[in-house]
């Protein structure tokens, strides 16, 4: 499983990358704003996207663009139209939530993340 983290804090790229790594994911790449997780997956041209992933974690809090935003964009290319998006959030609020599910995410989690619902996630 193709694994993109997109996320601000270095330290939280450090703990998530961790985390799957020793829940036996390798295929674990890190972006640190939009603008890098946009370069790796090859949005150049906003209508394709070159590289495949089966699962964004994304940060809602990144520097360059409020992550619904990134969200919004990746729906909208097709070919990751259906990835799985998990938002994550400092913002753990029912309307973080609701404001996650409108911008395309499939699911929310609040922040530091909790490892075993990261796992239920992933085998869903």
């Amino acid at each position: 499983m193709a694994i993109l983290i997109v996320e601000s804090s270095p330290e939280g790229r450090d703990r998530l990358t961790s985390l799957l790594g020793a829940e036996g994911y390798t295929e674990v790449v890190t972006a640190e704003s939009a603008r890098h997780a946009f370069q790796y997956l090859g949005l150049e041209d906003p209508a394709q996207a070159t590289r495949d992933v089966d699962l964004i974690l994304l940060d809602i809090g990144l520097p360059d663009m409020e992550g619904y935003e990134v969200a919004r964009r990746l729906r909208r290319v097709p070919k990751l139209a259906t990835v799985r998006l998990i938002a994550v959030s400092g913002y753990d609020t029912p309307e973080a939530r609701s404001r996650s599910v409108e911008a395309g995410f499939d699911y929310h989690l609040g922040k530091p993340v909790d490892l075993s619902a990261l796992e239920t996630l992933i085998a869903t």
